[in-house]
């Protein structure tokens, strides 16, 4: 589903991007104590499609994107099934999955990476998310 930017303020005013299927940021902040998910300003997606979408719309529009993205990392019931991910295997795409999208995104247009943060409770996706941004490799 594409998102119409243009209908609604909330989207247009560069909100930070939160990206969980279940979950809002108070939940992040309850989980982390991180003041950013209290006091910052959000633009909730739930999955891959709706992550692109944003994005994309976002950059049209505005010509540079959010300054803070926040991953979930599994949004699927399929990446709960096994503690090693299989992400070739998955049909839903997972947060990681939309943190390659965004470096490649960033890397094509030649803009600088947003700050990166990963609130998922799986600590093998928060560092295979984060090391999309700050693995050397």
């Amino acid at each position: 589903m594409k998102l119409d930017i243009n209908d609604n303020d909330e989207k247009t005013s560069l909100s930070n991007v939160f990206l969980d299927d279940t979950r809002e940021p108070i939940n992040a902040y309850n989980q982390t104590f991180d003041k950013i998910y209290k006091d910052c300003k959000w633009f909730v997606v739930k999955d891959y499609n709706s992550f692109i979408d944003y994005v994309t719309d976002v950059f049209k529009l505005e010509k540079k994107l959010p300054k803070i993205f926040s991953f979930d990392h599994n949004l699927a019931d399929e990446h709960y099934q096994s503690e090693v991910f299989t992400y070739d295997s998955y049909i839903e795409k997972t947060g990681y999955h939309c943190a390659l999208w965004l470096k490649k995104f960033c890397d094509n247009n030649k803009i600088d990476y947003p700050e990166i943060y990963s609130h998922s409770a799986s600590p093998q996706g928060v560092e295979n998310i984060l090391n999309v941004f700050y693995s050397e490799v």
